[in-house]
């Protein structure tokens, strides 16, 4: 699985705005996408930061997403935003859960050096997730 994570940093005000506009013109296009199994968009107001995660069967149909910052100003995204948005994908190494349906969520990332993803990892699985569990 494979996934796209994007943060949109939004001038003081217009977070919820933002937000709506996201889901009403970009979200129904990945509903539609060829290999996406969730979209969600994750909110912070204290920094006026929105997180949008999708994610994807292949790293192929991930590519080839519509959801991707390129199309915020197709979208007209861009008059809320302070900076353009910083986008990077990922490959998904560990999941739990078979919902997306919470209420909240809680997005860590961690700078983890190639030689070093295996000890992560197992720091990950063995001390944090059974604390999710």
């Amino acid at each position: 699985m494979h996934a796209f994570v994007t943060q949109w940093t939004t001038k003081p005000g217009h977070l919820n705005t933002l937000a709506s506009a996201y889901k009403a013109q970009l979200l129904p296009q990945l509903e539609v996408a060829p290999g996406c199994r969730h979209a969600f968009v994750v909110a912070a107001e204290r920094s006026n930061t929105l997180f949008t995660v999708s994610l994807w069967d292949s790293e192929r149909e991930r590519d080839a997403n519509p959801g991707s910052p390129h199309h915020s100003k197709e979208a007209k995204l861009g008059r809320h935003l302070t900076n353009n948005p910083n986008q990077e994908p990922f490959e998904v190494l560990v999941r739990a859960g078979i919902s997306s349906n919470g209420l909240f969520a809680r997005l860590i990332t961690l700078p983890v050096q190639a030689d070093n993803i295996d000890a992560a990892l197992t720091v990950y699985k063995e001390e944090y997730l059974p604390l999710l569990q």
